[in-house]
């Protein structure tokens, strides 16, 4: 089992932030052309980008790399990107 200490890092809740933003993509999908919603898609789109470099960043240099940071930031990835391409697809 994982500890506080390796579960709460920083780098990890960027990770999980990530994970939720999936979430808001997911629902504003579905109204795409109501107006300003592109905007703040796109606007979630460059936050999840640098929320997604900046954990691997502090991760690195705090010396925060976790086994469970390793699983949850390609996780939070691959079900942002599932959670829009499924969306748009429908």
């Amino acid at each position: 089992m994982y500890s506080k200490k390796e579960i709460y890092t920083i780098s990890n809740l960027l990770s999980f932030l990530r994970l939720l933003m999936a979430i808001p993509f997911w629902i504003l999908i579905g109204n795409i052309n109501e107006p300003g919603v592109r905007n703040v898609l796109a606007a979630l789109a460059i936050i999840g980008a640098l929320t997604d470099w900046l954990d691997g960043f502090v991760a690195r240099k705090r010396n925060e790399v976790t086994e469970l940071g390793k699983i949850i930031d390609p996780l939070a990835d691959k079900i942002a990107i599932g959670a829009i391409m499924i969306r748009l697809y429908m």
